[in-house]
């Protein structure tokens, strides 16, 4: 899954609620064995002391691990910045944005520059990290409580826009997996009798209602992470310029006039990062 760019909705609705819900089921218990629901419908993990079902079973538990953890770290992400911005924890992404971009303009009246730089996150990287610098007026680096806090929300967001990405893959292999295996239940679980078979089965038939809630609870994920670095982004004097107008006599830099491209053709591999 490539990081996308964000919408207005996915601020207003950042660190919110997913379809998490939908993965978890109900948590009634019953006494007859077989009924209620299924470790899978409460995201927890389902062995079936069968080799090739206990791995697929592992692998979307921790895919729900992960749905899990997202939705709690963005959360305590949004709350964090909010808190050193002087806002209300519960703050909405607009009021957390609006402030944010006041404090950058604040620092520039000072000289200073805030730069927040974020590295790996290209399509098929494995690690990444973040580095943020606040510099003064002299250009000398001076780190402070809030570079810290940016620092380390800007280093988690990035670690976990990974680890979404890898989840979303993850549950596509799932999903071309599951007809598979449901399809060779009783003849694999013979030898371990008619409950371990029925009780495979229904995780199975779980697993199959949970994956499309799963797909979505990732895809919000990975819309709400983008949106937090894309805040974050917003210090870099490469974005400040960009918003930036010209002043009063300021002098557009010449350039040469360039001689007119061919339309490239359906695979130049040309994008738009």
């Amino acid at each position: 899954m490539t990081l996308r760019k964000p919408t207005s909705e996915a601020f207003r609705r950042l660190f919110w609620a997913t379809p998490l819900a939908l993965t978890l089921g109900a948590t009634a218990c019953f006494a007859l064995p077989n009924t209620g629901p299924t470790p899978v419908s409460r995201a927890e993990l389902y062995q079936s002391s069968e080799p090739e079902y206990d791995a697929f079973f592992k692998e979307l538990h921790d895919v729900q691990m992960t749905v899990v953890a997202a939705s709690n770290e963005q959360l305590a992400a949004r709350r964090a910045l909010a808190t050193e911005l002087g806002l209300d924890p519960r703050a909405s992404m607009e009021l957390i944005t609006a402030r944010f971009e006041k404090q950058l303009d604040e620092l520039a009246k000072h000289g200073s520059s805030l730069h927040v730089e974020f590295i790996g996150l290209d399509e098929g990287a494995s690690e990444t990290d973040a580095v943020v610098t606040l510099s003064d007026a002299s250009g000398s680096s001076k780190p402070t409580s809030l570079s810290k806090a940016l620092e380390q929300i800007a280093k988690g967001s990035a670690k976990l826009a990974l680890r979404v990405r890898a989840a979303a893959k993850t549950l596509e292999a799932l999903k071309s997996k599951l007809p598979g295996l449901e399809g060779a239940v009783d003849e694999r679980f013979r030898l371990l009798g008619p409950a371990r078979t029925k009780e495979t089965h229904r995780n199975l038939t779980d697993a199959r209602i949970t994956l499309p809630s799963l797909t979505s609870s990732l895809a919000i994920a990975d819309e709400n992470t983008l949106a937090m670095i894309t805040l974050l982004k917003k210090a870099t004097p490469a974005e400040k310029a960009a918003k930036a107008p010209a002043g009063k006599g300021a002098k557009s830099p010449a350039t040469k006039p360039q001689p007119q491209k061919k339309p490239a053709g359906s695979g130049s591999g040309d994008y738009e990062p």
